[in-house]
């Protein structure tokens, strides 16, 4: 996206690309950095399926993404 971070590689400003650290930044989301409150808007089913839908992004490192931000999360 234009706004966002990139989704697609391993790096992650506000969570560590598990749902029990996506989910909150979803949920709650993050207002000062534009990311809306989708727990107003969406169900927690809905918020799940979003986070099904990043976590196929990760690592598919799509060319034109965005530079890295955050940290490097390895995978285990």
């Amino acid at each position: 996206g234009d706004i966002g971070p990139n989704l697609t590689d391993e790096y992650w400003l506000r969570a560590k690309g598990t749902p029990e650290t996506i989910f909150p930044v979803v949920f709650y989301g993050i207002p000062d950095n534009g990311m809306p409150v989708w727990s107003e808007t969406l169900s927690s089913e809905e918020i799940y399926q979003v986070l099904a839908y990043v976590q196929t992004l990760h690592n598919t490192h799509q060319p034109g993404g965005k530079i890295p931000q955050g940290n490097k999360i390895e995978e285990k």
